[in-house]
């Protein structure tokens, strides 16, 4: 986890972030995700525009227990990772979507 978030004694959140530079998948590793109800992944693209301190990056916001649908198999059958192609068809919901991580607290 890179980030807690403690709201009060024994109640905290979790954040992970994965960032890219490019239009490109995020890497998970062969490891298992944690996945909690508050637990939350921020998933960051710079879209290939990462020298550009003046382009915004696109950033999808999601709540750990949702994950399983974008979660792919690489071809060696170990390499998990998020897949760009189905956050840009199916995790509208989830981009820009801070309101889930404020309305957590």
């Amino acid at each position: 986890m890179d980030i807690t978030v403690i709201l009060e004694e024994g109640k905290a959140l979790t954040i992970d972030v994965k960032a890219v530079a490019g239009k490109m998948d995020w890497l998970l590793g062969n490891s298992k995700f944690h996945m909690a109800n508050n637990h939350f992944v921020v998933l960051v693209s710079y879209e290939g525009r990462f020298s550009n301190p003046f382009h915004l990056p696109r950033v999808w916001i999601v709540p750990s227990v949702k994950l399983e649908p974008f979660v792919k198999i690489a071809g060696n059958d170990k390499t998990r990772y998020l897949s760009r192609k189905t956050f840009l068809a199916d995790g509208e919901e989830f981009e820009n979507a801070w309101k889930l991580i404020s309305g957590a607290f």
